[in-house]
């Protein structure tokens, strides 16, 4: 399992998310990002949750934000992102990360001859897609993913138990 995006953007072998993204840069403070994120099989997908992390060695939120299995039913084929700012203020939108927004997802979903699902890949996000641009033409995507690569529903994430080795600072996981 790599775990990167495909080419030309990097050695991932697997597009389980098929991630499309464009935007109008007019200036620092006025620009839009649309994004569509699909999926490559039938029945793959994505729902949204809410939840807040553990803030500050505080009772509000949660170490663990998600469910610990996830749901068997409930994903959507499509999920859809805009960022807008602008000058004056009005109709702006995700102008700030959504740390209360996340998702299940479910990819590799293989049917058997009814259409049931036989076998799938299953895994969260913790927050919300986040769009901005680098510059005047490059957008930046970033989310931060876990995938359970043994077919089970289980959620459950050990930090120490990571797949992926030196990892960068922002490639880095620290939440379960």
């Amino acid at each position: 399992m790599v775990g990167d995006w495909v080419a030309p953007y990097g050695k991932g072998t697997v597009a389980d998310f098929i991630i499309n993204v464009n935007g109008e840069y007019r200036g620092p403070f006025d620009r839009e990002i649309h994004m569509t994120v699909t999926f490559s099989n039938e029945k793959d997908g994505i729902q949204s949750f809410k939840s807040m992390p553990l803030y500050q060695e505080t009772p509000l939120g949660s170490e663990f934000w998600s469910s610990y299995e996830a749901p068997l039913d409930g994903y959507e084929p499509i999920y859809e992102y805009e960022r807008i700012l602008t000058l004056e203020g009005e109709g702006r939108k995700n102008s700030q990360p959504r740390f209360d927004l996340n998702f299940y997802f479910r990819v590799r979903t293989q049917l058997d001859e009814n259409g049931n699902i036989k076998k799938a890949m299953y895994g969260k996000i913790y927050r919300d897609f986040y769009c901005h641009f680098l510059g005047e033409k490059d957008i930046y995507v970033s989310f931060m993913y876990y995938l359970n690569p043994d077919g089970t529903r289980n959620l459950e994430f050990d930090t120490k138990q990571n797949l992926f080795k030196n990892l960068g600072y922002l490639e880095g996981v620290s939440d379960p």
